[in-house]
């Protein structure tokens, strides 16, 4: 069974005491830890905690994995730690990491126009509202480009376009305001939510000059890690590359951004892919917030280019 994609929240105390805010230990793999790639223990930890069904899971003490129901409302109960090392933690904390959740969707409703409504998404199986908490602009910036439009006008946290039928899905919603999905920002899955504190947007209008993101996936192959490798697109039913003709750290970082990385520090070669090599002459000037909306010689126009030009990206966390 394929892991799915995760991603890492951040390092936080676990003092051992009870109730504990990751409860559950999952697997113990301090007797096998590859010191030369730690990867491979967190990998193996998400495969065993997909397994069991759970959507947090955090490494502790260097091998041990962790998770169990609702950690997304417990991990962060202690408070933050900075006793963790290359992506798992020491004694008494750990490192955590959500499995993402790629197929979120989102629709604005009873707003009086289709560019206003209450924020509702599809997460996990069903439609649900979004609390209010922590919402702000960013957040709205976020939906607002997943609606269609080019960005938000106004982030509304006072219920105004009502509670609606569906449970509250999500909430403690903390965007940076570049990703492509709310999926990709910090959040918590919820429940206890007023009627006033349903999360709401009024959006930009899209003019006939917008630049709407198309609805592109993306991924790096061929790495050591899932924070780097070969860039590739889904683009036309068939997975492609992107030209190295004018690849540079700042295309590189808006890329990494999109993955929720904070940027690129590298931009390596990671072997040559297959199939079609769908962009190249890419130029970004740093304040985009996908790689879709940088500058490029158009789908497919890729002259003089073969796999050995390949681009790829080493992505960082701060």
């Amino acid at each position: 069974m394929p892991i799915p994609e995760f991603r890492p929240i951040g390092c936080f105390v676990d003092s051992g005491l009870k109730p504990r805010p990751i409860p559950k230990l999952i697997a113990n793999f301090r007797g096998k830890i590859d010191w030369h790639n730690l990867n491979k223990t967190v990998a193996e930890c998400a495969r065993r905690v997909n397994l069991k069904g759970f959507h947090y899971f955090g490494v502790q003490f260097y091998g041990e994995c962790w998770s169990g129901d609702n950690v997304e409302l417990t991990y962060n109960k202690q408070g933050t730690s900075k006793n963790c090392f290359q992506g798992v933690g020491r004694r008494r904390a750990n490192f955590v990491y959500g499995f993402v959740e790629k197929e979120m969707s989102a629709r604005l409703v009873n707003g009086p126009s289709s560019k206003s409504g209450r924020v509702e998404v599809f997460y996990r199986g069903s439609w649900g509202t979004v609390c209010s908490k922590e919402w702000d602009m960013r957040d709205a910036e976020v939906v607002c480009r997943m609606v269609g439009y080019s960005g938000a006008l106004r982030a509304y946290r006072d219920g105004r376009y009502g509670s609606g039928k569906s449970r509250v899905r999500l909430g403690d919603v903390q965007c940076k305001g570049n990703e492509e999905n709310l999926a990709f920002c910090s959040h918590k899955d919820y429940s206890n939510c007023t009627q006033s504190e349903i999360a709401a947007v009024k959006c930009k209008s899209a003019s006939a000059s917008a630049q709407i993101q198309p609805r592109i996936s993306y991924r790096l192959v061929g790495g050591n890690s899932r924070s780097e490798g070969r860039v590739e697109v889904y683009y036309a039913r068939q997975w492609g590359t992107i030209c190295d003709k004018g690849w540079d750290l700042t295309d590189a970082g808006i890329l990494c951004r999109m993955l929720a990385y904070t940027g690129a520090r590298a931009t390596p070669k990671y072997g040559q892919g297959s199939g079609r090599i769908w962009l190249s002459d890419v130029k970004c000037n740093g304040t985009e917030d996908s790689i879709f909306r940088c500058k490029n010689a158009g789908w497919g126009n890729v002259d003089n280019c073969d796999h050995s030009n390949d681009a790829g990206a080493e992505c960082y966390h701060d």
